[in-house]
């Protein structure tokens, strides 16, 4: 695994360019960068908003 690896333990996240569009009860958050041993990444994150009022993410797609 990769945590195991410690592949990830220097990971770094970038969120200077991140925009966050709410509609309604779910939230999209993009495009959010990573630099870790793999190499680089960006990623789009789903949330949607729960009858609890919690946040939870409910899909994530790594970007070209």
């Amino acid at each position: 695994m990769a945590v195991d690896s410690g592949a990830l333990r220097d990971m770094e996240t970038d969120m200077r360019e991140t925009i966050v569009v709410v509609t309604a009860d779910t939230a999209v958050v993009e495009p959010v960068h990573y630099v870790s041993g793999f190499g680089p990444s960006s990623y789009r994150y789903t949330l949607q908003k729960e009858a609890d009022g919690q946040w939870r993410f409910i899909n994530s797609e790594m970007l070209p």
